[in-house]
């Protein structure tokens, strides 16, 4: 796989992970909170990572010259972004949720990135950025009807700080291997969301064969995600991932036409081509400026 497309592609597989977290929600067994659920996915996630890092022997000694400061604010802004996601989907409905959120977060993440880093998108960002969010409102027009927009803030927090956590992510990425930084990022988030587990009802989790799938499924979807995230946000500019990263909304539209007969309509499909023209511009622009780079 050439150097250009690696990044890219890791990032397009970990958003069709992340695709499914919405509606593993909504499967998950009565009594399911959004504090719990994002326990399951952190803790889960990371024992996945940690096999992950094992088998491949890239386990990481915990020293000092670690990129301690970058991990704490990944971890910090992954546990925010867990809870105003869950909430937000919960309130407004799972793919009014995701909609809100993941179509934010690529402006949040150039404002972010523009004011604090100094870091201005490629001209094809902003058109390919337009084109991508007018893409997932095309898939989910009936949702957004139906929808008590009121919790609209909750989703929009979910974007700010996930634009953070795109912009410092790189950083964690630079010091040490992608998947046992964010490893240890997720352990992190587990230790400060435990208490969730004694405070909120948790026998849904170990109660039924469903409550166990839906975790088991949480973790497999997590780990593996944020693994080839991480992966991809080593050769992948912030703003460029966070556009990439939608299409997480349009993963879940597909995972719900084919595998659950769900809604097939014009917009649908509309949303869905606006969405991969998004990415083939986004792909075809990073090899330009590698090209460029290098002659």
């Amino acid at each position: 796989m050439t150097t250009h497309l690696a990044g890219p592609l890791y990032i397009l597989v970990s958003a069709l992970f992340f695709s499914v977290t919405g509606t593993l929600q909504a499967l998950a067994p009565s009594g399911a909170t959004p504090w719990v659920v994002a326990e399951v996915r952190m803790l889960g996630s990371a024992v996945v990572l940690f096999l992950w890092c094992l088998a491949a022997g890239r386990l990481p000694r915990l020293t000092k010259n670690l990129p301690w400061k970058a991990i704490l604010v990944c971890s910090f802004c992954t546990c925010c972004y867990q809870i105003f996601f869950f909430y937000g989907a919960l309130k407004l409905g799972v793919a009014v949720g995701t909609v809100v959120c993941v179509g934010a977060t690529p402006v949040m993440s150039a404002v972010i990135a523009r004011i604090f880093f100094g870091q201005k998108p490629r001209p094809v960002w902003y058109l390919a950025t337009l084109i991508a969010v007018a893409g997932i409102a095309l898939l989910n027009v009936k949702s957004f009807q139906a929808g008590s927009l009121g919790w609209v803030i909750f989703p929009l927090l979910g974007a700010f700080v996930y634009g953070i956590y795109m912009n410092e992510s790189p950083q964690v990425s630079a010091g040490m291997e992608p998947e046992a930084g964010i490893m240890i990022s997720l352990f992190i988030i587990s230790i400060a969301l435990l208490p969730a587990l004694f405070v909120f009802p948790a026998d849904w989790i170990w109660g039924s064969a469903r409550g166990l799938g839906v975790c088991a499924a949480f973790a497999l979807a997590g780990g593996i995600g944020f693994g080839l995230f991480f992966m991809g946000m080593k050769t992948t500019t912030p703003v460029v991932s966070a556009t990439l990263s939608l299409a997480e909304p349009m993963g879940a539209a597909c995972w719900g036409i084919f595998l659950l007969g769900e809604d097939c309509s014009l917009p649908t499909l509309a949303g869905i081509a606006l969405i991969l023209a998004s990415i083939v511009l986004l792909i075809r622009d990073g090899a330009k400026a590698q090209k460029q780079a290098s002659s």
